[in-house]
């Protein structure tokens, strides 16, 4: 029977859909924005009221498509990545890995070992006008070329476990230098 460790939460899972969503949004918006300036960038009366040489319009229209399609294939590879919940079978050893899918999860398991390694993030950031705390582990696994992300806002539900599965050693915080 499997034990549930780690559970990303409804109201986080929940922000990251609504700026997937957002990016495929700007995606959409870049594409009519690019086209636009590909067929008109410069007639305008405050432009000069002259069509603009093809190769300006073509870099100007290709950064916007650039920006828009850009953010919703970095959102797009984040869902993959991202950790929605973490359970462990411990008489095989198998894990259990739910990653966000643009729509709905993805579900696959791996064996304990092909974990080999995670490194945990402060994650904080402070400016003159804000403070983000946003805590977070990235696990590398074998056969994976990209490492998933926890967002340590969710809940642990397991520490014992989640230590265990994530090779953190118990005395250790979840900050401190890796050894």
């Amino acid at each position: 029977m499997p034990i549930a460790v780690f559970s990303a939460g409804g109201t986080r899972i929940r922000a990251v859909r609504f700026v997937l969503i957002l990016s495929i949004f700007c995606a959409v918006a870049s594409l009519w924005w690019g086209t636009d300036i590909l067929l008109r960038y410069g007639m305008a009366q405050a432009d000069g009221g002259i069509l603009a040489p093809l190769a300006v319009r073509i870099l100007l229209a290709g950064c916007v498509f650039l920006a828009g399609f850009g953010f919703a294939c970095g959102m797009w590879l984040y869902c993959g990545i991202y950790v929605v919940e973490i359970s462990i079978d411990e008489k095989t050893s198998l894990v259990t890995i739910k990653t966000l899918a643009p729509a709905g999860r993805k579900t696959f398991g791996i064996e304990q070992v092909a974990i080999t390694k995670s490194r945990p993030h402060e994650g904080s950031l402070r400016t003159s006008r804000q403070t983000v705390n946003a805590p977070w582990i990235s696990i590398h696994v074998d056969e994976r070329k990209l490492p998933l992300i926890i967002d340590l806002r969710g809940r642990i539900l397991d520490e014992k476990i989640f230590r265990k599965v994530l090779r953190i050693p118990s005395g250790q915080s979840f900050f401190a230098a890796p050894q």
